[in-house]
């Protein structure tokens, strides 16, 4: 259970990486949950919650229910750390059982409401938005093949299905429907039943053994498999086979052995040729008929895709079906027949290096503002390097692509300066993107972050094409970055001087030729940006220091300690107090005039905007933290409910499905309770003076003197994100109230500064 709200944790995080699918089952109309994990993830994240790859499940009254189990990720030999044969030796015992990996598209078969429910990889045929029936065309079409097979045993079937808890794991192979890579004849075409998994989160599959059984018991095709005690007698075997097996060429093997530790452990052993290189052949032939660039890894593709431009050319019928997943077997036999096998290679094309390299492209990939456009413009002005601006294009497939083309016609080294594709990352010199004009800086930032894809030029993405990568430190300058761009491309050498010169001019040349007005954004939620405190830290210091006293609370504690280490609230703490959809025009309206008088960001520490906010307790549930608000001093607030600010507080963090909006539920069930127990809530001092209040001297100290004065006037990024609060010394936990889904801990008040900001973008719930 715990993994599978992890999961859900990061694909709240990671949405492009951790991807949930919401999927409308036909007859119960219950909703079935497909997890997703995005290949690129599994190599790059050391910590994934489970490893299945297809995985459906039920999250019926929150009991996550698993309907449907894939396999965990394994990788091909070599691919990764662990699969490395000296790493294989020494982690992994025999037996080693290897099955025969068939070359199609995986099936999975299941239970669900008393009836077999088929899926492909992450999909069923389900019900639409409109509640019209979406077909599946692999799933379907596995239904339609597995009905041949079992016949009258469709009872029997769900019944061992249901029994034992399982999916049956299949590849499909129907080359009319669909071709892959390697050539099957209408005999060998059907559903191989190569595994059977445990519907549980920790990954349990059966052997080949009782796998082969139960497809002899329902008349499916079994897997062939083979057993080797050691390490080397597996090698030996697969070596030994050079792709093919009974004089049939195959994509490989899957190897089923333990770890040391126990634990399951499978890796694959694909053979380059056949399988391998006729998938590159397959590749290369749709990028080169859908226009698109590929590197190739094989020398005697150059021969093959020589031949077929000259086909493409002559003979275009051949290419009618490729990019609908047919025709590639018809072409690549042909290709076979009329090169003697492939074994005449026309030529060797030399390798493609940078010093033979008639024109090459420079790519930044980073963060905003890191200075791109300032290395362009350096580049431009040191060498007469192209340079093409993605600023200035302001629609999608406006231009950019087919500029950076135009410029290879005049210029030998383009730099294609871009960072990605999201709207609100574009714009005026990314002018409208910096800390001075957008209050949600920070938060793009972290989204920017959250949804960042890592350089892969390992695997066969798009990555691949990337010859060279120079790498840059975060802090780094642009004359450091410059100098190594130099380096790599092999140009002549400029000296310091001539350096600092193009610096120097490159902030004097606009980098905007956009002259187009931008937008007005209407703000979310007007609220008070807290100031020279770290909510989060603030929290776990002051229940560490009431469980020391108090043994009965560790578990709190550690529960408390979980859910902000795995939150999804990612915004810097703030109290919210007037929100666009919930508010009265006046209210709005007050609060627009108040922050429009002044610049956001740079009002951080303006006395005009300036706030004192009390606060005494903490409040969590099993999946909320937050801080209530005892009152907020200051004569520009206009108190909404006119109750001493009892409505306002500052999230701390919420966890799974849990939204910061609904902290003001549990606040009105809070007040509600203490007015029914009022012998429950702890007198809380009103003396101003014996109120602590949190200021710069719980910030700076002689570990960061040099920082003062960016810390208290906030200009870029790292300033912007909130400084912890070092000295706790003055937190004085009191006792813990308990309510019926909540707790709430008191301490000796303090008060600290909070200065007015606006919310432009991102919920527009109140938080």
């Amino acid at each position: 259970m715990e993994k599978i709200i992890e999961y859900r944790n990061l694909a709240k995080q990671y949405p492009r990486l951790f991807k949930i699918a919401k999927l409308t089952h036909p007859k119960s109309k219950k909703i079935i949950e497909s997890f997703h994990i995005q290949e690129y993830a599994f190599k790059n994240f050391d910590t994934i919650p489970f490893l299945a790859r297809g995985c459906f499940i039920l999250n019926e009254d929150s009991k996550n229910t698993i309907v449907i189990r894939g396999y965990d990720k394994f990788f091909n030999v070599g691919e990764i750390k662990d699969t490395q044969w000296n790493n294989i030796e020494v982690n992994t015992n025999g037996p080693y059982e290897l099955t025969l990996k068939e070359n199609g598209c995986i099936i999975f078969v299941s239970v669900f409401e008393n009836d077999l429910i088929v899926a492909s990889k992450h999909s069923i045929t389900k019900l639409n938005d409109k509640g019209i029936l979406e077909n599946n065309p692999y799933a379907d079409l596995g239904e339609k093949w597995l009905n041949k097979y079992i016949n009258g045993k469709r009872e029997e079937l769900i019944k061992f299905i249901k029994d034992n808890n399982v999916t049956l794991v299949f590849e499909l192979i129907d080359n009319e429907f669909e071709e892959h890579v390697l050539e099957y004849s209408k005999e060998e075409e059907g559903l191989y039943l190569h595994g059977i998994n445990t519907n549980t989160v920790e990954f349990n599959t059966w052997p080949s053994e009782k796998v082969n059984e139960v497809a002899k018991q329902f008349n499916l095709i079994p897997v062939k498999y083979k057993l080797y005690n050691t390490i080397n007698e597996l090698k030996e075997f697969a070596d030994s086979c050079k792709g093919y097996y009974n004089g049939r060429a195959i994509e490989g093997w899957v190897i089923r052995c333990k770890k040391k530790n126990g634990d399951t452990f499978f890796f694959k052993y694909k053979y380059d040729e056949p399988y391998l290189l006729y998938r590159e052949w397959r590749e290369a032939t749709k990028t080169y008929i859908s226009h698109k660039p590929i590197k190739y890894h094989y020398n005697k593709t150059y021969d093959y895709m020589d031949w077929v431009k000259e086909k493409y050319q002559t003979n275009k019928e051949l290419f009618i079906d490729i990019l609908n997943k047919r025709g590639i077997i018809k072409l690549r036999n042909l290709y076979l027949e009329e090169s003697q096998g492939g074994k005449r290679i026309k030529k060797v094309l030399e390798p493609l290096t940078k010093e033979n390299a008639k024109f090459k492209l420079i790519l930044p990939i980073g963060i905003i503002g890191f200075g791109k456009t300032t290395i362009g413009k350096m580049l431009q002005i040191l060498y007469d390097i192209g340079h093409i601006q993605n600023d200035n294009y302001q629609k999608k497939q406006s231009g950019f692509i087919a500029d950076i083309y135009k410029e290879f016609d005049n210029k030998t080294i383009v730099m294609a300066d871009k960072n990605n594709h999201l709207k609100i990352l574009r714009g005026e010199n990314h002018q409208n993107l910096t800390p001075e004009k957008a209050a949600n800086y920070p938060h793009i930032i972290k989204s920017f972050l959250n949804n960042f894809e890592n350089l892969d030029t390992i695997n066969n993405t798009e990555d691949s094409l990337i010859d060279e990568v120079i790498n840059i430190d975060f802090k780094e300058d642009s004359i450091s970055i410059v100098k190594k761009i130099i380096n790599a491309l092999n140009l002549e050498p400029k000296t310091d001087e001539e350096l600092k010169e193009a610096l120097k001019l490159s902030k004097k040349v606009n980098h905007n030729n956009n002259n187009s007005k931008a937008k007005i954004i209407q703000p979310l939620y007007y609220g008070l940006r807290l100031k020279y405190v770290n909510c989060k830290d603030f929290t776990l210091n002051c229940f560490k220091k009431f469980t020391q006293e108090n043994d009965l609370y560790i578990k709190e504690y550690e529960k408390i300690k979980f859910i902000i280490e795995n939150g999804n609230f990612l915004q810097r703490e703030h109290i919210a107090v007037a929100c666009r959809k919930t508010d009265s025009p006046e209210i709005l309206k007050f609060y627009d005039n108040l922050l429009s008088k002044t610049k956001v960001i740079k009002s951080f520490n303006n006395p005009y905007l300036e706030a004192v906010v009390y606060v005494s307790s903490i409040v969590w549930t099993s999946n909320h933290i937050f801080i209530p608000v005892d009152k907020i001093k200051t004569d520009k607030i206009l108190d909404i409910n006119n109750n001493n600010n009892s409505s306002y507080y500052i999230t701390v963090a919420c966890y799974g499905d849990a939204m910061p909006n609904e902290c003001l539920t549990i606040l009105q069930n809070i007040k509600n309770f203490y007015q029914e127990h009022t012998n429950l809530k702890p007198e809380i001092t009103e003396d101003e003076e014996k109120i602590i209040m949190i200021d710069e001297s719980f910030v700076i100290d002689d570990s960061n003197k040099e920082k003062e004065k960016e810390i208290t006037h906030p200009k870029t990024l790292i300033q912007l994100l909130a400084p912890p609060l070092k000295d706790t010394s003055f937190i004085k936990p009191i006792n813990v109230v308990e309510g019926s889904d909540w707790k709430q801990l008191f301490f000796e008040p303090f008060k600290f500064k909070g200065f007015y900001t606006k919310k432009i973008n991102g919920s527009d719930k109140r938080k």
